[in-house]
């Protein structure tokens, strides 16, 4: 009787040492730092984009070096579905968990774009498409149906 207790607690040490060696394999990934080339660096989420794209994503880039344990630990701890789009500024001194926080936060890029007082609603348009941080996703003829619907000229 007492053989099968004592191999029942020898599997079950077993079990929480190899759980333990993982966790910690896992949350001291976290500290590494990131690689990145030069002092900074930009990276895109786009909307939608899975959290194991950004994470092959960072590791094609040569950003991080084991994208299948950030994706594990993003995903045990339910962060992978919080992580928020948009475009980062990454540094050199930054470890994977200040990224993922960041990621988290949402601390995207924000750029300045003035809109001159006069500018008629294509002026508007052509100053959008001259700054290369807007995305336009609006047709002249989607703009031209839009100011016949609320009567503007």
């Amino acid at each position: 009787m007492k053989r099968p207790l004592l191999l029942l607690v020898s599997v079950l040490i077993s079990v929480l040492a190899v759980i333990g060696l993982a966790v910690y394999a896992l949350t001291g990934s976290l500290d590494e730092s990131l690689v990145i080339p030069g002092r900074e660096t930009t990276f895109v989420i786009e909307p939608g984009t899975s959290f194991t794209a950004v994470s092959n994503a960072l590791a094609a880039r040569g950003m991080i070096s084991r994208p299948r344990v950030l994706s594990v630990y993003a995903s045990l701890t339910g962060k992978a579905g919080s992580v928020q789009a948009g475009e980062y500024r990454l540094k050199a001194d930054m470890t994977i968990r200040d990224m993922l926080d960041a990621f988290l936060a949402g601390d995207v890029e924000l750029h300045a774009f003035t809109i001159v007082e006069g500018w008629d609603t294509r002026e508007l348009l052509a100053g959008m498409a001259a700054n290369s941080a807007i995305r336009i996703t609006v047709s002249d003829e989607d703009l031209l149906r839009f100011l016949s619907e609320i009567g503007a000229p």
